[in-house]
């Protein structure tokens, strides 16, 4: 078989490209046949009393995302790349994607979800050889022995995983939030030469595109993304960041970064600082941190009378801010771009809990009472 990627000129690019296209194709012809499927199986999210939406509507958007993402990689993937921990890679996002699917159909329980996750990641960090080696001088720590390496490494994509499940809580935010960094991850491994992790970041943010346009306007086909969906994008996340952290740059390369785990961070800074801010307040309440609740920053919006989009739209161009930030202090220390990304998040939540509560003490429509 002729190999065209060696005489096409900027071939990995324009199979990125290609990538996301047909991702977006791929996804927009299935959400149509998901969406009936899931209305004539009775496969919907019901609201109940932790819901932010009414009726019930189709949770299997993640389908449409997982055969965009599979047949963008597997069509336009180079050939030279499934030699390394692509195999690996795409065996733990299909065993996440079952799960999800058992999840969003009859239901799991969180441990064996949480089991299910560690298994995906262990696939991708022994197999796949594909983890965190080095703490790149934070806390004066540089390469780490083995079985750190690899502690640390479940803990972050474990993390990642669960903080983009968390964040699929109102229209546009997660699948928002994954065009948004996949996209931008997606340039910053090509420009590193990970063309092959930049092709599957830019399939991702292709089969996202049309699942948010359903998920934020659709009317007759709209549907959630359910566990199904978050739980592939959140992995491939995690992915992402562990390929970009464990590159090995001079210090001459154009995309060389002193503090490049820091900027990986406020690249996913939403999703990431509402996971450490909702396991946080569980555990100071004395609760679970497994146990769904109302405290996201989401729910914040919402009880301050913000509708799904304009939330969707304030916490996105927030992570736009952040992510300016944190490309602006790139060359900075770990722990000063980190703990002021935190900071910067923190002072944000603490504005929108005293706009809420302004709003509420104005009696302004659509503002609810919150528990802070």
């Amino acid at each position: 078989m002729v190999d065209f990627w060696k005489f096409i000129p900027h071939a990995t690019l324009l199979s990125g490209i290609f990538a996301m296209g047909l991702g977006a194709l791929i996804s927009l012809i299935a959400i149509p046949v998901v969406v009936r499927i899931c209305k004539v199986k009775g496969l919907t999210d019901k609201a109940n009393g932790r819901s932010s939406h009414v009726g019930a509507i189709p949770s299997l958007g993640g389908v449409a995302i997982f055969s965009g993402v599979f047949l963008g990689v597997g069509l336009l993937m180079p050939p030279v790349v499934w030699a390394g921990s692509l195999r690996y890679i795409l065996s733990a996002t299909f065993i996440l994607f079952l799960i999800g699917q058992k999840d969003d159909i009859i239901g799991i329980s969180w441990s064996k979800k949480l089991l299910a996750e560690i298994l995906a990641a262990l696939i991708i960090i022994e197999l796949g050889n594909l983890r965190f080696t080095s703490l790149q001088g934070f806390a004066g720590f540089y390469e780490l022995p083995l079985w750190l390496s690899i502690v640390i490494s479940i803990i972050v994509f474990v993390g990642i995983i669960n903080a983009f499940n968390l964040i699929d809580g109102i229209d546009g935010l997660a699948s928002g939030t994954g065009i948004l960094v996949s996209f931008i991850l997606g340039c910053w491994m090509f420009a590193i030469n990970e063309h092959g992790m930049a092709i599957m970041a830019w399939s991702l943010t292709g089969s996202l595109l049309p699942f948010f346009y359903f998920n934020v306007f659709g009317k007759e086909n709209k549907l959630f993304m359910g566990d199904t969906g978050s739980l592939i994008v959140g992995i491939l996340m995690a992915v992402f960041a562990a390929v970009i952290c464990s590159a090995e740059l001079p210090a001459d390369h154009d995309f060389y970064m002193k503090a490049a785990p820091a900027v990986v961070m406020g690249v996913l800074i939403y999703p990431i600082y509402d996971l450490v801010r909702v396991v946080v307040l569980r555990l100071v309440k004395g609760k679970s941190p497994f146990v769904a609740d109302q405290n996201h920053v989401h729910h914040l919006f919402l009880a301050a009378g913000y509708s799904h989009r304009r939330s969707t739209f304030y916490i996105l161009l927030l992570n736009v801010m952040a992510i300016a930030w944190a490309f602006a202090f790139r060359n900075s220390s770990i722990l000063f771009l980190g703990s002021s990304l935190f900071a910067a998040a923190i002072i944000a939540t603490l504005i929108i809990i005293q706009i809420g509560k302004w709003r509420r003490r104005m009696g302004l429509p659509g503002t609810q009472k919150k528990e802070e």
